[in-house]
Order: structure tokens, then sequence, then C-alpha cells
């Protein structure tokens, strides 16, 4: 009976560590400082930042909101994480989400106060109803310079229709803003337009080191839609395996608006309409494409080659790494490399380059700049003692699967460490075979597969891939 007692103590005990580690946050304003000693914060309502009120972050700290619940700032919002402890933001409820922050008509465009979100992690993000709530996933920064964003990560966020009013800007939306977006990462969002971001109302912002890829827009705009007299800046960006359904696979420029698109990569984005790069509408005559690398090149997507200025753009495969944490930075021969342009003349005025990449890797080396997000790391080869840690990263298949969801083509991409016997398979949800895509030997390297889906009914399945005696499997989403 001690035994017992002492057991039923422990875990009274733990519960009540467990119980008196986490916030409820019932009421709607909110100010000061939320600590990582009091995390996860529980949001059960839609909370505010009062005017001349701040909100301090730290470093690690979970923010998980409760169905359909959103953060408003009237003040100033200060979340700073770091590389080693990212402040998340998410739902309770991912199927259901939560309803994004809003900075709305603040009146800041003259004052010293900027809210600053770094180092933080959006996801589930599942904006809803009538604008301004439909504009930006996770974000929505309205008439207001004053914020920064930068390292952040935006994943599986949404803005959706409601009624008649088409979302717009599936993880963030600047309306009337020159906010500044750095080194993020935007990838599997969702919108009608700009699956991932959308720039208007006259907004100007720069946009510099960030990576697009595999967002989706059920309109326009796989990644970014840029409307109504805005002029964005793209600054090394990369834009990859996007899907717009009509239009623009990476970007879409709405009727009179003017963009600076400077060292950027534009490529294996898709549309299923027109233009599966960019998707210039017929009155734009400021869109200026300018040392970048783009599938098809200029000639593919520029309307006026007389008023739009294109210089030092290649259109050469940019020989992507294709696996690993970071497949998107450039190999060894990538024609990426060295290719941008560093003259101030051709960035905005007092906009500087930063010191680094997306990942932090130095950004100019030997006087030079490569195209897109990442800059090239000369690759070492490794000691002898990492060999067998090299195999077995390699052994473990990591592999890319995209876009998602498919419309008309899915991509495989992986990399073999020696010859093998490969079998990929596709089951629907049933367990049926669907189809056996590959069984045979093949060579050591990167692999790469594209597969017509167009035939598929809309829905979930399942692949399987066996390389020797390693199994993987995981789900893919068709939405022909």
């Amino acid at each position: 009976m001690k035994t017992i007692y002492r057991i039923l103590t422990i875990s009274f005990l733990f519960v009540a560590v467990v119980a008196s580690a986490q916030t409820v946050i019932t009421e709607g304003s909110v100010s000061g400082n939320w600590s990582l000693e009091y995390s996860p914060y529980l949001i059960q309502c839609d909370i505010y930042v009062p005017e001349n009120n701040f909100l301090t972050i730290e470093a690690g700290v979970e923010i998980i909101f409760h169905t359909n619940s959103s953060m408003k700032i009237n003040g100033q919002l200060l979340a700073i994480g770091n590389e080693a402890d990212s402040i998340i933001f998410t739902a309770d409820r991912k199927e259901v989400g939560w309803a994004g922050i809003r900075w709305l008509n603040l009146g800041v465009f003259e004052r010293d106060v900027f809210s600053k979100l770094e180092y933080c992690k959006f996801s589930y993000a599942k904006s809803r109803g009538r604008f301004p709530m439909n504009y930006g996933g996770a974000i929505g920064i309205m008439n207001t310079n004053n914020v920064i964003i930068s390292h952040c990560l935006f994943e599986d966020c949404e803005a959706l229709t409601w009624g008649e009013a088409e979302a717009k800007g599936g993880a963030m939306a600047l309306v009337n803003s020159d906010a500044r977006v750095s080194h993020c990462t935007f990838q599997d969002n969702t919108s009608v337009f700009g699956g991932a971001l959308v720039v208007v109302a006259g907004s100007n912002p720069a946009i510099d080191n960030c990576l697009f890829v595999r967002n989706t827009a059920l309109q326009f705009g796989g990644a970014v839609e840029v409307m109504e007299l805005s002029r964005p800046v793209f600054i090394n960006c990369t834009f990859a395996d996007n899907y717009a359904e009509f239009g623009g696979g990476a970007l879409d420029m709405f009727p009179h608006v003017r963009a600076d698109i400077i060292n950027c990569i534009l490529w294996g984005n898709q549309a299923g309409r027109v233009m599966d790069q960019v998707n210039i509408r017929d009155e734009n005559r400021g869109i200026a494409f300018s040392y970048c690398n783009i599938e098809g090149g200029v000639e593919a997507i520029v309307l006026h080659p007389v008023t739009n200025k294109q210089i030092g753009n290649i259109d050469e495969v940019p020989n992507f790494m294709g696996f690993g944490d970071h497949p998107y930075m450039p190999l060894t021969g990538s024609p990426c490399i060295d290719a941008g342009i560093i003259d101030n003349s051709f960035f905005p005025l007092n906009w500087v380059i930063p010191n680094e990449d997306l990942v932090g890797n130095s950004r100019i080396f030997n006087d030079a700049i490569d195209m897109g997000c990442y800059e090239y790391v000369f690759e070492q080869p490794l000691p002898p003692a990492q060999e067998e840690k090299k195999m077995h990263i390699n052994a473990s298949m990591e592999m890319l699967v995209y876009p998602c969801p498919a419309h008309t083509t899915l991509s495989f991409q992986y990399k073999l460490a020696k010859d093998a016997d490969v079998q990929l398979s596709i089951y629907d949800m049933q367990g049926r075979l669907v189809v056996e895509l590959v069984d045979n030997k093949q060579t050591v390297g990167l692999q790469k597969l594209a597969w017509d889906v167009q035939s598929l009914l809309m829905g979930t399945y399942i692949y399987k891939m066996k390389v020797g005696d390693k199994m993987k499997t995981g789900q893919i989403l068709i939405a022909n």
C-alpha cells in the first residue's frame, strides 16, 4: 500500500507541474511579457494588443490558438526567437485552424515604433470571412509600414473564400504596407489569389532572400499575387514548384502594377492555363527582370519587351541539390552561382544587401552573389570518419514529392547512395494498387520522375518506395 501511495503522489505532483507550466488566455486584451516558463499559451478567444502597449514573446514560447481565434495588434508586438528556439504560432485543431495576426489601420506611419517577428513558425492558420479577415492566412499587415518579419517559416496556412469575398495571400497579405520581409520560407500554403503572399493597395515592400515552394493558388499567382498600384521588389528569392490553377505559377501581376525582380530563380512552377512562371496582365508597363534564372526565359512571360526592362537573365536548369533539409540549394556547376548583380543602382534606395543568405551563409563571396535565396557553399569532401554517416543519410531515402496538391503532374526526386533495386508504387486509400511507376535497378545519384495524374480521381493516395531493403511511404493529394 505504501508503494501505491508514492506512485499516486508522484503522479499528482507531475500533473500539477504540467498544469502550472501552461497559460490559458480567456480575455481579449494582452500585453507585457510571455515567457518560456509559462509556455504554452492557450488562446481561447480573439485577443489584441492595445494602442500604446506592447507584447514581448520570448524565444521557445508556443502559442496555441483555439478554433478560429485571432490576434490583432493595435500597439507593438515583439516576437523574437532565435535559430535554436523558434516561437511557434499554431492551432489546437489543425483541420479547423486559427485566424492569424492582424495589424489594422494603426496610423503609425510617422511613429518610430516597429513590431518585429524573428525566427517564428506559423502553421495551420486558416483565415476566413470578409475583408480584412480573408487577406493573409497567418499575417495581415494593413495601413502600416512598421512591421519587420525575418527568418520565419510559414507552412500549411490558408486564406479561405467566404461567399463572394475572394481570399488572398495564403500565408501573408500586405495591404497599403511597405513592411520588410526577409529570409523567410513559404511552403505548402493555399489561397484563391497568391498561394503564399498578396501585395495589394499601393504596397511597395522589399522582399529578399525568401524561399517560395509548393504553394497553390486556386486561380492566379501560385506563390505571389501583385495588385492595385503596388510596386514590390523581390531580391534573391527562389520560386520553385508552385502551382496556380489559372495563371502565373510563381507570380501574377494584376493590371496597373510595377515590380522589380532581381537575382531571383523562377523554376519548376506550373499553371493550369497560362504562363507557368509569371503571368503579366496586358496593361502593365513597368515589370523589370534583372539577373534572374527564368524557366522559358523572359520571352515566355514579358508581354511588353519595349517598356519592361530585361537584363542579365538566363534560362538554364538551376541544378538544385534536390534532397535533404535544403533541396533548393545550388550544387556545383549550377549556372546560378556568381550570376547575380551587386550594383546598388538596381536596388531600392537605402536598401543594403544582407550579410547572409536564407540559412546563414555569407551572401557575397569574391565580389559576386548567386541567384536565388541560397549562396553556394563549396562542397568539402567528408573525412573518412564521416563516410559511414554520409551513407546512412543517403540510405534513409530522403525524397521530394511535389506539388501538393498535384493537378496535372506529380514529381518524385530522390538520391541513391549506390546502385540499387528500386520499386515505386501508388495505392488508393483502400490499399488497391493504382500503378507501379518504377520496378528496376537504378544507378547511383539523383533520380527524377514526372507522373501524369490527370486521369486519376481527386483524392488522397499512398506512395510506397522500396530501395534495397529500405521502405518509405507517404501520402499524396490529387486535385485535378
